[in-house]
């Protein structure tokens, strides 16, 4: 019994330094950022390619990520499709959110609630919505999200496809 509490309290304290800023972990943590796909290359979410198409999870809190891999600024044209909704009761919508604007603890207040959003790498929101288009600076990151209240991701349902070309 003393070797497997040894055992046990090794494992957590080894999965707790993996977690620390700086350290690398071997497999995906809860709550990570969710890469997601570009239909000409599986593994890649990044302008380097003239098009493609991505998927915006409505639970995904810290969002899905756009990489501008190029080492020019890049403007691009979004188009998203598909519903998704805030609350397992609640009605579905669609990438220009709710008609109700979204309050001070959301993540983008002043716009529609529940709407997609983009967060760029200092902190601010932009909405998006169903259409819309997006410079990115050289190297720029960027994570799209429902326009949701801050930690209310957990009951979310749904995505949006979002296809995405170079201007």
């Amino acid at each position: 019994m003393h070797k497997y509490l040894v055992f046990c309290a090794t494992m957590l304290l080894f999965t707790a330094c993996e977690r620390e800023p700086g350290n690398v972990a071997a497999t995906p943590t809860p709550g990570a950022v969710e890469k997601s796909s570009v239909t000409t290359d599986a593994s890649a979410n990044h302008t380097d390619e003239p098009k493609g198409t991505f998927t915006v999870d409505a639970k995904t809190e810290r969002g899905t990520l756009f990489e501008n891999k190029s080492t020019k600024e890049q403007t691009i044209t979004l188009i998203a499709t598909g519903e998704w909704s805030f609350a397992p009761a609640a009605g579905m919508v669609g990438a220009d959110g709710a008609a109700a604007i979204a309050a001070g603890n959301f993540l983008l207040p002043g716009t529609s609630s529940f709407a997609l959003i983009v967060k760029r790498g200092d902190g601010t929101f932009e909405k998006v919505g169903a259409k819309s288009t997006l410079t990115l600076k050289p190297g720029e990151i960027v994570y799209f999200m429902m326009n949701e209240l801050r930690g209310g991701f957990a009951d979310n349902r749904g995505s949006l496809s979002v296809s995405w070309a170079k201007q």
